[in-house]
């Protein structure tokens, strides 16, 4: 019974680290004797941390997904059950199942409590806004996206917030609305120097067909472009990052 205990005090802090620091929460899990995870009260918790850790880290599931979830036996709407439809609705959406991973998340986004971290919350947010856009319900994707705004700011963290702005962006451009979606194309890189170069590189993408949905649009002129980046200046009136996406506009604007 002590050694269960004490079992159950680590799965705690691992879980605790999860989101922050999965690499640790791995160590952790690594670090517990096999013999002591084999106990049935054990095993399944023990089994959904380091699932939730191993996708943090690698943004994708392990391949021993689907043998975990058809192990877990929880109960319905608790902690351990959202998370667990949580991760098979993931593992769908990677067998490329939209339909049953969306049917999934809605569960669980209209499950949800205050048990469940924020960064879960959003993940759940985003991935219904896209599943929506993809399928032109833009509407209903655009709720979801600034759902995902208000919990990233909630949150902190300007990287979870530029995924934000960057997919509420991407629904400006597909009811084209450029302006709007300008703006938000732009707010993605304010904190340019915290995100990932995949992140960097899928910013400028966006912004580069923005510009290029601008320039041949018959509502706005040419130089219409420069007036709204002029609108959307980026931190400071002389910021580089302004001055480089004028130049770029008027470059797309033959000027």
């Amino acid at each position: 019974m002590a050694c269960t205990s004490k079992v159950k005090e680590e799965l705690r802090i691992a879980e605790n680290l999860v989101i922050t620091a999965p690499d640790s929460a791995l160590t952790i899990l690594e670090n517990i004797r096999q013999e002591a995870v084999d106990n049935v009260s054990v095993r399944p918790q023990y089994e959904l941390i380091w699932a939730e850790a191993y996708y943090i880290r690698n943004r994708k599931l392990p391949d021993s997904i689907d043998k975990t979830l058809a192990t877990l036996d929880t109960s319905s709407s608790t902690k351990m059950d959202i998370m667990k439809r949580i991760m098979q609705s993931i593992s769908l959406l990677e067998k490329g199942r939209v339909e049953d991973a969306f049917s999934i998340f809605e569960i669980c986004s209209r499950e949800m409590n205050d048990e469940i971290a924020p960064y879960w919350k959003c993940l759940v947010e985003d991935y219904l806004g896209i599943i929506y856009l993809n399928s032109g319900l833009n509407m209903q994707a655009r709720k979801h996206f600034f759902n995902v705004l208000e919990l990233s700011e909630s949150m902190g963290g300007q990287k979870n917030i530029a995924k934000a702005y960057s997919h509420i962006s991407c629904y400006y451009h597909m009811v084209n609305e450029l302006d709007s979606a300008l703006h938000y194309a732009t707010l993605v890189l304010e904190n340019e120097n915290l995100l990932d170069s995949q992140m960097v590189a899928i910013a400028y993408q966006n912004l580069y067909n923005i510009q290029m949905s601008i320039t041949g649009s018959r509502e706005i002129d040419d130089m219409g472009i420069i007036k709204l980046y002029n609108r959307h200046r980026l931190n400071t009136s002389d910021s580089i990052l302004t001055y480089a996406l004028i130049t770029q506009a008027y470059y797309l604007a033959g000027h």
